[in-house]
């Protein structure tokens, strides 16, 4: 894997010699037959700044023993990611061709400066445009002589109608993303870390939010709470930022929409195109409701400013019902996005892409900033028992995280972090209905 802050004892870091090697690669200790693979994760190329994923500034490390293998003559196969799916990207939704664009880059390095090195990739997310970065990388993988993103973007999508139209919306797509959420960072608001937007565009639940106050195990780059944020910092540091980036999207999400209106839902190209544009516009209106709830929550932060309050959420709500419109038009396939109320065999008791269908990590920060709730493991979404445990766990394990949660909420520093020691596994957590959605579960409240 990629993460940091684990040893193996007694191993020498061949590159470090003073220091015992990340466990990561404990592989260059074993059998020479043994094939070892370097992995990055997310959308980061390997000459990228990192934001903290893995508590990572950046893939030195790795692309330093991926040199070593190729010096010794060991086997290696170089495995990076084009899809996340758990609270990174597609769970959100978000497409983001920038992973394309970074396989093409990398697999490019590699074969100029590392020609032993092989290739195998890791994806978890096909609907909403995630389909589209595994084709690119696995197009760059079989055509050694084309390194140019655009040209192999074209290649994959000449089959396609509009595929010129496609090519230019989705190549411009990956450049602001790669501007936007790589490169501009930024002063968090406590001046501890630098940020990108990606912090503000990824999913959040209570387990990310102990992640981050504990920091433990954080796999994503971090942001600043909603609940915490401070309306100076927000207007003069985040927004401008946000409004920026809804701009230069707004002619791409346009230009998707068009190209939508022409094609019927029966056709499997044209399927495949409305697809595509369809994960370009909630990518759109990801930027819009972000933008909309830290409106609203430096408005209540600053002194509740009441106009601003509710245009923040207002805008917020109508990128919602707008993403929701879109996600019943995308057709997903149900088993992907149904609530199983089983956590075997993936220690999560919903289809993949359950988070994605309903938007939940959008509707927790709305519902979060529009009722003052303070709880950080509110709805939470992952139970720890059955995530960190193999086969969710013994009987044994499932009382004392029931025992636990009971009291921690009789501690008064551990109450807050009540709610994270268990999750949802019947029944999904309580979600307020979207304009013309049903009434649901009532809503809890902190």
């Amino acid at each position: 894997h990629a993460s940091t802050g684990q040893y193996a004892r007694g191993f020498r870091d061949p590159l470090l010699p003073d220091a015992d090697i990340n466990f990561n690669f404990i592989t260059y200790y074993a059998d020479e037959r043994v094939v070892n693979a370097p992995h990055t994760v997310q959308m980061y190329a390997l000459t990228d700044p990192l934001m903290g994923s893995y508590g990572r500034s950046n893939y030195s490390d790795v692309y330093a023993m991926m040199q070593l293998f190729q010096k010794e003559k060991r086997p290696a196969i170089f495995f990076p990611e084009t899809a996340y799916w758990v609270d990174f990207d597609t769970s959100v939704p978000l497409f983001l061709p920038l992973y394309a664009a970074n396989r093409v880059s990398d697999l490019a390095r590699i074969r100029r400066e590392l020609p032993d090195m092989g290739h195998l990739n890791f994806e978890s997310g096909w609907p909403l445009g995630s389909w589209l970065s595994n084709a690119v990388q696995a197009r760059s993988a079989w055509s050694a002589q084309e390194t140019n993103f655009t040209k192999l973007l074209a290649q994959v999508l000449a089959p396609l109608p509009e595929a010129a139209a496609l090519v230019d919306v989705v190549a411009s797509l990956a450049s602001v993303q790669n501007k936007t959420l790589v490169f501009d960072a930024f002063h968090a608001q406590d001046g501890s870390t630098l940020q990108t937007l990606l912090a503000y565009l990824e999913g959040y639940d209570g387990m990310n939010e102990l992640e981050d106050a504990w920091n433990l195990a954080v796999v994503m780059p971090r942001r600043t709470n909603p609940r915490s944020i401070d309306a100076g910092w927000f207007r003069q540091t985040l927004q401008p930022r946000l409004l920026a980036l809804s701009e230069s999207l707004a002619p791409l999400a346009a230009r998707c929409t068009a190209i939508r209106a022409h094609f019927c839902k029966t056709d499997s190209s044209h399927r495949l195109v409305r697809d595509i544009c369809i994960g370009v516009e909630l990518f759109a209106l990801r930027v819009q409701q972000a933008e909309g709830v830290y409106e609203a929550a430096a408005a209540r932060s600053g002194g509740m400013n009441k106009s601003a309050f509710a245009e923040g959420l207002d805008r917020s709500e109508r990128a919602l019902v707008a993403a929701s419109s879109l996600l019943e038009d995308a057709e997903l396939d149900k088993e992907t996005t149904r609530w199983t109320g089983s956590a075997s065999p993936t220690a999560y008791p919903f289809g993949y892409l359950w988070p994605a269908s309903t938007l939940f990590f959008w509707r927790r920060d709305h519902q979060i900033v529009e009722h003052g709730i303070t709880d950080p493991c509110y709805l939470n979404l992952y139970d720890p028992i059955e995530v960190g445990i193999a086969k969710g766990g013994e009987a044994v394990w499932k009382a004392l995280a029931k025992y636990g949660k009971s009291a921690f909420r009789r501690l008064p520093w551990f109450r807050r972090w009540a709610n994270c020691m268990s999750g949802p596994i019947s029944q999904p957590p309580a979600l307020e209905p979207l304009f013309g959605e049903a009434k649901g579960e009532p809503l809890e409240r902190s």
